[in-house]
């Protein structure tokens, strides 16, 4: 079963998708916006993705990632952001799990990407499409799939529990 945070940082992300237009692949820079911050690039280390600079209400990518990780990134430090603010409350040891469920569930929001599934079940490029379509990596995109039960191999009980009860 999914904690209650994770259920809370899942519809969090549905809301905040719908807000932005209910549209895959999902618009980050207008997301960031409708939640107050902004985000900018800037060269990074090997290893350093970026982050959020709450006080200037910032949040800064390393562009020398690639894009799949910048977006990824953009959307993990949005759940930050949403922690700062107050809008997600998980316990401190938490943090980290719940701004990637809020990043998965903004970038793949489980209704749409069932419905996308669905429509191409049985064709062996149904990963290639959802990831294109969300413009995600491979293995981010297999992990909906794989809880939605569109691949095989088994599904995170509490990932498969938030994408039960958040749908789009």
């Amino acid at each position: 079963m999914a904690r209650a945070d994770e259920l809370a940082a899942a519809q969090r992300a549905l809301w905040l998708w719908q807000a932005a237009g209910r549209r895959l692949p999902t618009d980050l820079a207008y997301c960031a916006a409708l939640a107050g911050v902004r985000s900018e690039e800037t060269p990074g280390p090997p290893g350093w993705d970026g982050v959020l600079l709450a006080e200037a209400r910032t949040i800064r990518l390393n562009c020398l990632g690639g894009p799949l990780r910048r977006r990824f990134t953009l959307a993990h430090e949005l759940g930050h952001w949403l922690v700062h603010a107050g809008a997600l409350r998980p316990r401190p040891r938490r943090t980290e799990r719940v701004c990637d469920v809020f990043a998965a569930h903004l970038l793949m929001p489980p209704g749409p990407v069932d419905a996308l599934a669905a429509s191409l079940v049985g064709r062996a490029d149904l990963l290639a499409h959802v990831q294109a379509r969300c413009l995600v990596s491979a293995e981010a995109a297999a992990i909906p799939l794989r809880d939605l039960g569109y691949l095989p191999g088994a599904a995170h009980p509490e990932r498969s529990a938030a994408r039960a009860h958040v749908g789009a």
